[in-house]
């Protein structure tokens, strides 16, 4: 039998449990407070970046929203703007974390498919095996 323990259900459950408490705390009013014209932040949705715009125009800001999916294939070069701080929204913090722990499963499903874990490895002929000072 393979298994992980619990170990990414009971990430993924704090995750979310983090993520459903959090919610109407303040948190994007907070970082819209702290960015300055010129800022830049980064979201994961096209609506939730219209969205901090709008909302930052309401506050007398001009700060530029951009959207970048986190993930393995995200172009990073992006996120050179060049000028103002730069700013992560928290759905983009939410998406990069899920997106870790689910490459994360991905890694150990593989191994637990292709590894003989728990059972003994066949035995290695001596031929199959290098000494010290072999070349």
């Amino acid at each position: 039998m393979t298994t992980d323990y619990g170990f990414g259900a009971s990430i993924e459950a704090h995750i979310e449990r983090f993520e459903m408490h959090s919610r109407q705390t303040g948190r994007t009013h907070a970082m819209l407070s702290a960015m300055k014209d010129g800022d830049t932040v980064f979201t994961n949705d096209i609506r939730k970046a219209r969205y901090l715009e709008e909302r930052a125009r309401e506050m007398g800001k001009n700060i530029k929203a951009r959207v970048l999916r986190p993930g393995p294939n995200a172009d990073m070069s992006r996120l050179f703007v060049g000028r103002g701080t730069t700013y992560f929204d928290h759905s983009w913090y939410l998406e990069f974390w899920t997106s870790v722990i689910a490459s994360n499963k991905e890694q150990l499903a593989y191994i637990h498919a292709n590894v003989n874990l728990g059972k003994p490895a066949a035995p290695r002929r001596k031929s199959d095996r290098m000494t010290w000072g072999e070349k």
